[in-house]
């Protein structure tokens, strides 16, 4: 049905984000066909488009995590802790696939992706 578009699981993002993805690409979500437009549009070195794919996987694990917090828990989520989630999410799971200091977390918090 989906043919035009394969999952390949990514083994720097977490397992549930995996499934979420996998999930979305078999026509689960309502989200495939972005999500499908997106992942063959990425160009340029192996690893910037594994962190890439692992950022725009965890993006959408964070929203429609707040998405289910607000329809089964009436609880609202702010941008700013979706994104802030997002990047401690990235940063952790990166983190264990590549040596990085301390440095680089401070300068990844810093970041002003979304404030």
């Amino acid at each position: 049905m989906y043919s035009n578009f394969s999952f390949v699981w990514n083994p720097w993002a977490t397992p549930k984000v995996n499934i979420f993805m996998w999930w979305a690409c078999i026509g689960r979500l309502a989200t495939q066909k972005e999500l499908s437009k997106r992942a063959d549009s990425w160009n340029g070195d192996v690893k910037v488009k594994k962190v890439l794919r692992t950022v725009l996987c965890h993006f959408f694990w964070r929203i429609w995590f707040a998405r289910n917090d607000k329809i089964f828990k009436g609880k609202a989520t702010t941008t700013r802790s979706i994104v802030k989630g997002i990047k401690q999410d990235v940063f952790l799971w990166l983190s264990t696939r590549i040596n990085v200091s301390r440095d680089v977390w401070r300068n990844w918090c810093r970041f002003p992706l979304g404030e």
